[in-house]
């Protein structure tokens, strides 16, 4: 679900061109992804990598056969590129991963005078809250 306000804020961004309704959908969208994030972090989610399983807990047989069927599913083994070539290792994984990004988001194309308001407003609210401690 971040992904998508990700791909929204995106989208403000990219087309609209009003400040006012800009910034209020900015900060709208902002808000959605810090009480998600915020919500993961209070669930207490962990690396599924590196520690699936806490120390203090003791699972059954069935539990640690679905566990690791889980896993297995998440575990991405191989994809394939556009010239169709299956690409196994992690590194070639990540490789196509990030070319795939880098080509369904282009750069944004943003206002500069749009920028330099919202730069100065944002360094106006950093030294006030700098004077205020």
């Amino acid at each position: 679900m971040e992904n998508f306000h990700y791909t929204c804020l995106y989208d403000v961004l990219k087309y609209l061109l009003q400040h006012a309704e800009r910034q209020e959908a900015i900060n709208r969208l902002k808000a959605k992804i810090v009480q998600r994030h915020s919500a993961k972090q209070a669930r207490g989610q962990v690396d599924l990598k590196t520690q699936d399983i806490l120390q203090e807990e003791q699972m059954s047989l069935i539990q640690l056969i679905t566990w690791r069927q889980r896993r297995k599913q998440r575990d991405i083994q191989a994809v394939h590129e556009q010239d169709h070539q299956k690409q196994t290792s992690a590194i070639y994984i990540v490789r196509v991963f990030s070319h795939y990004i880098r080509r369904k988001y282009d750069p944004i194309q943003v206002d500069e005078e749009c920028m330099r308001k919202w730069y100065k407003k944002y360094m106006d609210i950093c030294l006030m809250i700098v004077e205020t401690h």
